[in-house]
C-alpha cells in the first residue's frame, strides 16, 4: 500500500462517523499507526481503508486502541522516579490530600510504581491518584491491580532505585508470574477512561505526570494539552513530562520554573 492512502480524507472520516480526532497527531505518526493498521487488518487500498472505517460498527473501538503507543512498564526510568519522589517529599507536607494525576496510564504500571513510592516515602500525608486513558482495554487492565511481574527481585531493584524503602512486598502479594496490589495502595488509586486535550478538564492537581505523549501531536495539538495540563495544576504545582519530549518552544513555558532540567521535570509558577 503506498504511503499517500493516510491521507485527510480517510482522518476527516473518522471524525465525521466515530467522533474520532486524528488530526492532532503529527503526520509522520499517523502515518505509521494506521499503516500499522492496514496490515494487522489485511488492508490493502485507501479505499478498502476507508471503507472499512464507514461500514464496520465497531472500527472505532480498534482506532482508539491501536492508535496510541502503549510502551509502559514498572519503575520505567528510574532515575526519573528517584528525581521526581525526592521533589515531591521536598515541597509537600499538606494538611489536605496531595492529588496526582497520570494522563496516557496505559495498564497502570507507571500508576502504581508511583503509588509504592508515595506509600514508601510519604505514608504521613493523604494522597490520591488518578490514571486516565483513551483505551477502554488499558483502563480495564488498569483496574484489575494485577501486573505482569516475571523477576520480583529485578523489580525490587528498580524500586529501591527509584528512591523506594523497604522492601516491595510490603505493597504487593506476589505469584509466579504477577503481583496484586495490596489494598491499602490500591484504595488510594482510581482509573478512569478519558481523551487528553477533548474531553472535559478535571478538577485541580499537584502533581501531572505525562511523560512520551506530547512527542506524537503536531504543534498546535501540543500546545493545547499542554495548557489542558497546566489549568489543571495548583499554583506550585509538578509537571512532568519525558525525557524526549519538550516543550520550551511553547509561550506556556515562561509559566513554568525548570526544577530538574535533565528529567524535564517543571513547576508552576504562575
Amino acid at each position: 500500500m503506498k504511503q499517500s492512502y493516510l491521507n485527510d480524507e480517510i482522518i476527516t472520516i473518522a471524525k465525521k462517523v466515530y467522533k474520532i480526532d486524528l488530526s492532532g497527531y503529527k503526520p509522520s505518526f499517523i502515518d505509521r499507526r494506521l499503516k500499522l493498521i492496514a496490515m494487522r487488518k489485511g488492508i490493502f487500498s485507501a479505499r478498502q481503508f476507508k471503507e472499512l472505517i464507514i461500514n464496520s460498527g465497531e472500527f472505532n473501538h480498534y482506532l482508539e486502541e491501536e492508535i496510541p503507543v502503549h510502551v509502559t512498564s514498572l519503575f520505567r526510568d528510574h532515575d526519573f522516579f528517584n528525581s521526581l519522589i525526592n521533589h515531591i517529599s521536598d515541597q509537600y507536607n499538606i494538611a489536605g490530600t496531595l492529588k496526582i494525576w497520570h494522563p496516557g496510564c496505559s495498564d497502570g504500571s507507571e500508576v502504581y510504581s508511583m503509588a509504592m513510592l508515595m506509600e514508601s516515602r510519604m505514608n504521613h500525608i493523604r494522597y490520591k491518584l488518578l490514571g486516565t486513558d483513551i483505551s477502554h482495554e488499558s483502563i480495564l487492565s488498569a483496574r484489575s491491580g494485577s501486573l505482569n511481574c516475571t523477576n520480583l527481585n529485578e523489580v525490587q531493584t528498580l524500586y529501591r532505585a527509584s528512591g523506594g524503602k523497604g522492601s516491595i512486598r510490603e505493597h504487593v502479594i506476589s505469584s509466579a508470574n504477577s503481583f496484586i496490589i495490596r489494598q491499602k495502595i490500591y484504595d488510594k488509586i482510581r482509573f478512569s477512561r478519558h481523551i487528553l486535550g477533548t474531553d472535559s478538564k478535571f478538577t485541580k492537581f499537584d502533581v501531572i505526570i505525562c511523560r512520551n505523549m506530547l512527542m506524537y501531536y503536531n504543534e498546535n495539538a501540543k500546545e493545547k494539552i499542554t495548557k489542558d495540563l497546566y489549568d489543571s495544576l495548583h499554583k506550585g504545582g509538578i509537571l512532568a513530562i519525558g525525557k524526549n519530549e519538550s516543550i520550551h518552544e511553547l509561550d506556556i513555558i515562561k509559566k513554568f520554573e525548570i526544577i530538574d532540567k535533565k528529567n524535564k521535570i517543571y513547576k508552576k509558577i504562575d
